[in-house]
């Protein structure tokens, strides 16, 4: 994970491959430190980098109002600890927002190059573990509720899991071994490692228990597979949320409720990923894009192109050609 100025050019800036001086006091043995400086103040960060994942410590330390974007490519998975001040974080395009207190820490799942945060003068200190791409199949098999997040991640979704809880006492104390490490090398890396591999996990059963504890209703489950089957027949028609209301006489606010706990997507982004899906399918046959775009929905072909993109990262028609069927 990078933080950098948003709309600062680099000659703004000044960038030191260690912690300032000033800060020493926030130096962690075994840590990668380096110093981002401006008009706009300070951001310190040290790294730990291991086989599964990443520790970051931030210590941000502002003079003016700053939006500074958050780089998370290698990433699809992180869990920040927000142990000073408090931040609120958005996804560009997105009506999703991460709100954090001091003392709280969350999980989400985000895109590159699209989040963004907007802090106001004062000093912000959090820590984050990164979990890398490759094994959040892996912890998927392990905690269910990872598992939506490992299907969102797969169509480059925005996903942010419960509200933010409380970081318990023992997580803390984790925390504090690894900000309160002073021994360098290998002795301190590992160390690092050890606290940060328990923090994470310590971290996932934390919310693996809160899934377990407000369990979704039988009743509910089945109204939302009912739901999710009449999308997927009738993906060649307009859906909206007042269309699926009425046909399932139900509430808007409930309807956003089932798609929030059981699929953490909302209705829109469901259908949407569900068109896709099928359009994919329909790409690989004879049909011309426009007639794919009506297949699914779509009265408008530029509609069409403009969600396939945004899901799959490249045009129907460089689909239908990668998969052996040009459109003239």
């Amino acid at each position: 994970m990078n933080l950098l100025p948003f709309n600062w050019s680099a000659g703004e800036l000044v960038t030191l491959p260690a912690i300032d001086s000033r800060y020493k006091k926030h130096i962690i043995g075994g840590a990668i430190g380096s110093t981002i400086k401006g008009a706009f103040g300070v951001i310190l960060k040290q790294l730990v980098d291991y086989d599964i994942l990443t520790f970051t410590y931030y210590v941000i330390v502002l003079s003016i109002d700053t939006i500074l974007q958050v780089d998370t490519s290698d990433f699809l998975l992180s869990l920040t600890y927000m142990l000073e001040n408090e931040i609120t974080q958005s996804v560009d395009g997105s009506s999703i927002a991460l709100s954090l207190s001091e003392g709280q820490f969350q999980l989400a799942g985000l895109p590159p190059d699209q989040y963004l945060m907007a802090l106001t003068p004062g000093i912000y200190r959090f820590c984050r573990l990164d979990v890398k791409r490759d094994v959040l199949s892996e912890f998927s098999q392990q905690y269910d509720f990872l598992k939506e997040v490992a299907l969102r991640a797969e169509h480059n979704l925005p996903v942010v899991y419960q509200k933010a809880p409380v970081i318990s006492h023992r997580n803390r104390l984790l925390l504090d071994s690894i900000l309160a490490n002073k021994v360098n090398g290998t002795i301190g890396h590992i160390t690092i490692e050890s606290s940060s591999k328990r923090l994470l996990l310590l971290s996932l059963n934390d919310l693996e228990e809160q899934f377990r504890k407000y369990p979704v209703l039988g009743s509910d489950r089945e109204e939302y597979e009912k739901i999710k089957a009449f999308i997927t027949n009738n993906l060649d028609k307009k859906l909206t949320i007042p269309l699926l209301c009425s046909h399932f006489k139900i509430g808007k606010t409930k309807m956003q409720q089932l798609f929030s706990q059981l699929s953490m997507m909302s209705v829109h982004d469901f259908i949407t990923i569900q068109k896709i899906e099928r359009s994919k399918l329909l790409l690989e046959t004879s049909l011309t894009i426009n007639e794919v775009a009506i297949e699914v929905g779509y009265t408008e072909p530029s509609n069409f192109i403009r969600a396939f993109k945004k899901i799959t990262g490249m045009t129907p028609m460089v689909y239908k050609a990668n998969n052996g069927q040009i459109d003239y």
